[in-house]
């Protein structure tokens, strides 16, 4: 334990930045006997008991109150709605939607599943970094990073004694529809080659995280061409192009079985007869879609997380810690 004045002491604990600093309170909260159960009814006030002599018994209750003039007490939250796109494309509310907070090594720290308004709220602590994790059945599980470094409010510039900060998010959550092609942006590769470069490998790792977040999902990757160039020598180049791809994913931990390679060539060109630079880009493209979304293992998931979570409107604090993929990459993808 901590050095104290002799039996049971009462000390503070401060959370800065990831890490905790403990701290003796020292006389008079501190004795030489027995002083605990610190309970605070308002932000200055507050009771704790003691066995120390002077009492009317054997444990008494005392009254405290901290009447530092310099004492501003800032409470920092993070607040949220979810969301999605409707029929129209329009962004609409999405209730039923399971919201976790991880701290920056993975360890779970609060949990709320949305009510009909969409929102949900967590209590955040100064300079540290979270992920959010938000999930709902045959919607794709969305990842979302939140820091609140730098964000520190400065207390001598503040007049009440208690000060709130709220941060604001929204999380946009896609529903998963069989087929539906999104695109993956920034895939380039040197010419007459289908060598995975660095800055493609970034934004496949993107991929990589919807599929270790999405276990449900198996999803087919395809590569296209635009229309230069003999058809037959571009359709082999796409498909040598997506089984490359394809090739890294399953190297970063990814079931074979849940990816595969389709080289479509120019045989889908978004624009035909392109005639500029930007056109032809345009159809050289690398996609993704969803081909089979398995309703038994999203099943089996959340009965596993319901079991392992209390879930309410409210937000629970978690003891224990839940981890995640370390490896999985904390950028989002943009379904957009």
């Amino acid at each position: 334990g901590h050095p104290g004045l002799g039996k049971l002491d009462i000390f503070v604990a401060e959370r800065k930045g990831g890490e905790i600093t403990i701290s003796h309170l020292g006389k008079p909260m501190n004795s030489n006997k027995d002083d605990f159960a610190v309970f605070m009814y308002s932000p200055d006030r507050g009771f704790f008991s003691s066995d120390r002599p002077g009492g009317k018994g054997r444990d008494d209750i005392y009254t405290f109150k901290n009447e530092d003039p310099n004492l501003k007490i800032v409470n920092y939250f993070l607040e949220g709605v979810t969301t999605t796109h409707n029929s129209d494309n329009d962004e609409v509310i999405l209730p039923g939607v399971n919201v976790r907070i991880f701290s920056q090594d993975s360890v779970l720290l609060g949990e709320i599943l949305t009510g009909q308004d969409g929102k949900f709220n967590f209590r955040v602590s100064e300079e540290e970094n979270y992920f959010i994790i938000a999930e709902r059945d045959n919607f794709f599980t969305t990842r979302q990073t939140f820091s609140t470094i730098g964000k520190t409010l400065d207390k001598s510039q503040l007049n009440s004694l208690i000060t709130n900060k709220v941060f604001e998010t929204e999380i946009l959550l896609e529903e998963i529809i069989l087929d539906k092609a999104f695109e993956l942006e920034n895939i380039y590769y040197d010419f007459d080659s289908a060598n995975i470069r660095a800055d493609a490998a970034i934004e496949l790792d993107k991929l990589v995280t919807i599929l270790k977040d999405n276990p449900p999902i198996k999803i087919e990757l395809s590569s296209h061409t635009d229309a230069r160039g003999e058809a037959a020598y571009n359709q082999d180049l796409s498909k040598l192009r997506a089984e490359s791809a394809v090739a890294y994913i399953i190297s970063q931990g990814i079931d074979p079985s849940r990816i595969k390679a389709r080289g479509y060539g120019e045989s889908q060109l978004i624009i035909e007869n392109a005639q500029t630079e930007e056109e032809h880009e345009t159809n050289r493209r690398t996609e993704f879609k969803v081909t089979e979304y398995d309703k038994e293992i999203a099943r089996r998931i959340r009965e596993q997380e319901e079991a392992q979570f209390k879930k309410g409107t409210v937000e629970v604090e978690i003891k224990e810690e839940k981890e995640v993929p370390k490896d999985a990459s904390t950028d989002e993808f943009d379904f957009n």
